[in-house]
């Protein structure tokens, strides 16, 4: 008698056990354990599993459902500039900018320099390490320095020297100018310029504008302000000690510029250190030191014709006047 027992059948054999479903909803996990399934039902879910397990943005059953982003490889990364070479390239630039300055007014020498050599050698030794640039004329010499500093000592040597030249006034020292109206003429400036400081301003110098016929005092005043960054806000301000006022920008100068001092055109008495010429008599001394009879005619310090050297007929006046509109742009 054979002890093997029979071989089952197969509709004997047992049904494989199926885990509970994991339920996924909203991004939220549940799982609860339900009838067996059908066979077919667990394969399906099985191979649905591997799937998303396998697929590079596939979910897990045991986390929440984030999106993965893929990023490919720059070839070109090492040829691009880091942050910190950036920042390097602005810092330089920006001091580069900072180091701009403007350069000081050039220098007209008027006096016969007989030993050019001994005269650079000199201003050599006051412009160091930046040194000086020359250029001569008939009329004279064009001196130009590169620095602010070197400029105010060839200026004082030039004095001390008794040079006679002219030059201008330095860019970051000159006054920002503009021009009130509507106000009565009787403001005191002190009152003035006590208002303008309140609203943040810093003013140098405050006139009141005179007619050019009458000299009749005018609702009108030149303000000079020290240099600022926000000089322009002035312009903003509508009332002024009890007024309704107006500031605007000065018009642009019509007239030749003339120097007080030397009687001459394109410069004025301030940076003037040539030798002074009567504006009446036309001789070498200050106008204000004039001992000229008023019955005796004037005589011109720049042509000698019978009239004041300020006459606005005068032939030099008119040749200048002349070449000037010659050669200003013509507007198309």
């Amino acid at each position: 008698m054979n002890n093997k027992s029979p071989l089952p059948k197969k509709s004997d054999k047992q049904k494989p056990l199926v885990p509970p479903i994991t339920i996924i909803n909203q991004n939220s996990i549940l799982s609860k354990a339900g009838p067996p399934p059908s066979t077919a039902c667990s394969k399906k879910t099985d191979k649905r599993k591997k799937n998303q397990n396998n697929s590079p943005t596939g979910t897990s059953p045991n986390l929440k459902h984030t999106n993965s982003t893929y990023t490919s490889i720059n070839r070109f990364s090492p040829l691009a500039q880091s942050n910190d070479d950036i920042q390097m390239e602005t810092d330089t630039s920006t001091n580069i900018s900072q180091k701009k300055l403007p350069l000081p007014p050039p220098i007209f020498i008027k006096t016969n320099i007989v030993q050019f050599n001994i005269f650079c050698e000199s201003i050599k030794q006051l412009t160091q390490p930046e040194g000086f640039l020359c250029k001569s004329s008939v009329n004279g010499l064009k001196l130009n320095t590169y620095t602010t500093d070197s400029y105010r000592k060839t200026v004082k040597f030039l004095k001390e020297k008794k040079v006679n030249f002219h030059t201008y006034q330095l860019k970051d020292e000159k006054s920002y100018r503009v021009v009130i109206r509507h106000l009565h003429h009787s403001t005191p400036v002190d009152t003035i310029k006590e208002e303008l400081n309140s609203k943040g301003f810093t003013v140098r110098n405050i006139i009141n504008v005179l007619h050019y016929q009458t000299k009749k005092p005018l609702p009108l005043f030149f303000v000079d302000l020290e240099p600022s960054p926000s000089n322009k806000d002035i312009f903003a301000i509508e009332t002024l000690y009890y007024t309704k006022i107006k500031i605007e920008e000065p018009r642009p100068r019509r007239n030749l510029i003339q120097c007080t001092r030397c009687q001459s055109y394109g410069h004025t008495q301030a940076y003037c250190n040539h030798q002074p010429r009567c504006v009446k008599c036309g001789d070498n001394h200050l106008s204000s030191e004039c001992k000229k009879d008023k019955d005796s005619p004037a005589s011109c310090a720049l042509c000698t014709q019978p009239h004041p050297a300020n006459y606005r007929g005068c032939q030099v006046h008119k040749d200048l006047q002349k070449f000037n509109r010659n050669s200003a742009p013509k507007s198309t």
